[in-house]
């Protein structure tokens, strides 16, 4: 999948970040 599309990948890393970020400061 990461070689099939990297830009994809790189994508939903920095979402995937986003939303634990929000969750941690939630969750504070």
């Amino acid at each position: 999948m990461q070689s099939q599309s990297p830009k994809l990948s790189i994508c939903q890393n920095r979402v995937y970040r986003s939303l634990w970020m929000s969750e941690l400061l939630v969750s504070n």
